[in-house]
């Protein structure tokens, strides 16, 4: 019986220990929420507060909560832990203090809306911004802070349901979430390198506690682990779940003792951190200790990456500001053509003196996807053909040198649709295909004047038409260029013009006196081309 006694004795004053450590912690964890709280530090203080709360409830370290998700703009979360508050020390507040809770959420009901989520599929879970809000059904509309949502609703075996809405004051908003059957799964396990059990997050929402196992989509998704404490866990990391395949992972669980919070604008760009995607808009956690590097994209923005240290004293917080992506520009061309075929066979011979044209553009861009755009152009192109000889005869009686020439300057005016496809942006390398109309009129002139003995000068041979035509033009196109600014590229590259030309005969040629006059130049019909060197300035708007 003695003994029996002094074994009861013992388990008494055992549990009151335990019960003083537990006491004592809680107490120590929020003086330090109180010290946090004088230096503004509202994340760390409400860590600290909850813990308290979690060790040993009171309503002061709740209270103390809630205002520090009222001042970190989580209102629908203070006005959850207010309730919280009154519901479990309802006899304990007095009617002083119940006046200022409902004072309090008083003044930030009004920034807080309503969200009724529907889906026929029970069981599913609802994570609003990263965090669960409830199973479905759901009896009741949830109060969320207003502003634009991130909704997923997912459940295993079935493809998550995601969209973003606008939660406004006064109204109820309503999700019906469709949730198809997935066809393509595989198996997940996941654990901790401990032994206490770890919540598990998928993709940012809690699915369970290590050692877990469930079906998920084929994909790449984001695993993370963090005991309930919020002290102890991991770093999100990625796998890849395999069809039809068991995929395992043991993760290592680290005291993260750094807080850090990403809020970039705009509020639906992808965080990544260390390389790993933790969220899609604004993302705050505990990391380690030291430098991470912290990336932020959006379609149609350009991206940033920052190197932030991170360290235990208070929460570092990182808001990057992305800049838009011009979408619409305008480009400059112009350049020289060397290489052409005027398609021209003259009566004196090929091309052997202006055989060198030039070319100007002018195109409005838009891009409709990351690197294609579509473009409406204007073209101007000359291209030229003079040949010169000199022609001997006699001329009553006398030996006459006559020089002698052939134009036939084609003048071409294409315009049209292009395609743009560019790759790199500080060097980028551009590929354009143009397929529009071209107008276009060749002048044909030929002429010569001689010197005879009398000493008067005398014109053959003075001829000149015209001849103007439509014809399809194809132009493929390849540009490298540097980007100087932010909106401003220069560009220098070759493309190949190709157009149709009529055919034209040319005219006999005739005597004069002894004279040979050559016949004036023919067009020979068919496909030409030019092949121009340009230099182009595109301004991006």
């Amino acid at each position: 019986m003695r003994r029996a006694l002094l074994t009861l004795a013992l388990c008494l004053l055992g549990r009151a220990s335990l019960a003083q450590d537990a006491s004592g912690e809680a107490r120590r964890h929020f003086e330090v929420g109180l010290a946090l709280v004088d230096r503004h530090a509202w994340d760390s203080a409400l860590v600290e507060f909850l813990r308290s709360a979690e060790l040993q409830p009171t309503a002061n370290a709740l209270k103390n909560a809630a205002v520090c998700r009222r001042e970190l703009g989580r209102f629908d979360e203070a006005i959850d832990t207010y309730n919280e508050l009154v519901a479990k020390f309802r006899d304990e507040l007095t009617q002083e203090q119940r006046r200022a809770i409902d004072a309090d959420v008083a003044r930030i009901e009004p920034f807080t809306g309503l969200m009724m989520v529907k889906s026929g599929l029970p069981g599913a879970t609802i994570v609003v911004d990263d965090r669960v809000r409830g199973i479905t059904p759901i009896e009741r509309p949830m109060r969320l802070t207003v502003g634009t949502r991130a909704v997923r609703v997912e459940h295993t075996g079935r493809a998550p349901y995601e969209t973003k809405v606008l939660v406004t004051h006064g109204d109820v908003q309503t999700v019906e979430a469709i949730l198809p059957i997935i066809s393509r799964v595989g198996t997940l396990r996941v654990d901790a390198d401990r032994k206490e059990p770890y919540e598990v997050l998928i993709d940012g929402a809690v699915v369970g506690q290590t050692p877990w196992t469930g079906t998920l989509a084929t994909a790449t998704h984001t695993v993370a682990l963090h005991n309930t404490r919020g002290d102890l866990g991991s770093e999100p990391r990625t796998i890849e779940v395999q069809t039809d395949q068991t995929s395992e992972l043991t993760i290592p669980v680290h005291r993260l003792s750094g807080l850090l919070r990403v809020e970039p604008t705009p509020n639906q760009a992808s965080v990544f951190i260390d390389g790993q995607p933790v969220a899609q808009g604004s993302w705050g956690g505990l990391v380690l200790v030291g430098k991470h590097v912290v990336h932020v994209e959006s379609p149609w923005f350009e991206s940033e990456t920052e190197t932030v240290r991170v360290t235990n004293m208070g929460i570092q917080a990182v808001r990057p500001i992305l800049s838009p992506i011009p979408r619409a520009y305008i480009d400059v061309s112009a350049g020289v053509v060397p290489l052409l075929d005027p398609g021209v066979r003259g009566g004196i011979g090929a091309c052997n003196s202006v055989c060198v044209g030039y070319t100007v553009g002018l195109r409005a861009g838009y891009i409709i996807k990351p690197r294609l755009s579509i473009e409406l152009g204007l073209g101007l192109w000359s291209l030229p053909y003079e040949a010169t000889t000199t022609i001997s005869g006699v001329f009553e009686g006398a030996n006459v040198q006559a020089p002698y020439g052939e134009v036939a300057d084609t003048m071409l005016y294409t315009f049209g649709p292009s395609l743009r496809y560019q790759i790199g942006d500080r060097w980028p390398l551009t590929l354009r295909l143009f397929a529009g109309a071209a107008n276009g009129t060749t002048d044909n002139t030929t002429g010569g004047r001689f010197v005879a003995p009398d000493g008067y000068s005398y014109a053959i041979g003075n001829r000149s038409s015209a001849t103007t035509f439509w014809t399809p033009a194809i132009q493929p196109e390849i540009r490298f260029g540097r980007r100087f600014a932010r909106a401003i590229v220069v560009d220098v590259g070759t493309s190949v013009l190709l157009y149709v030309t009529p055919s034209v005969p040319a005219e006999q040629s005739t005597n004069l006196n002894v004279l040979q006059i050559p016949a004036r130049p023919s067009l020979d019909g068919g496909v030409r081309y030019a092949i121009p060197f340009n230099v182009a300035i595109r301004v991006e708007l």
